[in-house]
């Protein structure tokens, strides 16, 4: 094999080496942004005994139970989801595609989820398009381990 076909061959085990020095940080930043997706469900829980839960810079208020209890839904899956990812990925010993993707997917989930509780979630709102912009460029770079190495 030839000097140049060498370093070709590995150039995205470097790319992904660079993003997998930093994945157990960036993966215990998920499991604390999971964590704090748990805060929206206690504020739905507080608001299921009569009160009110405000989104959309308070134009839109949510009063009914159903409804309470679906949004306080939404907040558990996000945060159960992101926790379980970023589980995944601390865990991981090798860079996996399929973490980052659905790192990607709830990421996007929970932006819009935040975006929609402004101001409340503001803090949430920016991390969560920190990671994505993180997890979204390092993406490109993970590629799956060829079989049989």
């Amino acid at each position: 094999m030839s000097g140049v076909a060498r370093i070709e061959s590995l150039a995205p085990a470097r790319a992904g080496a660079r993003w997998w020095r930093w994945h157990r940080i960036v993966g215990a930043f998920v499991v604390g942004h999971g964590l704090a997706h748990l805060v929206g469900v206690s504020e739905v829980l507080d608001a299921l005994d009569g009160g009110s839960v405000s989104y959309l810079l308070d134009a839109w208020t949510i009063t009914d139970t159903a409804a309470l209890a679906v949004v306080g839904l939404v907040w558990a899956v996000l945060g159960i989801g992101l926790m379980g990812v970023g589980a995944w990925i601390v865990s991981s010993s090798e860079p996996s595609p399929a973490a980052q993707a659905s790192l990607v997917v709830l990421l996007a989930a929970s932006a819009i989820a935040c975006f929609v509780a402004v101001p409340a979630s503001t803090t949430g709102l920016v991390v969560d398009l920190a990671l994505l912009a993180t997890a979204a460029s390092v993406g490109a770079t993970v590629e799956p381990r060829p079989p049989g190495r």
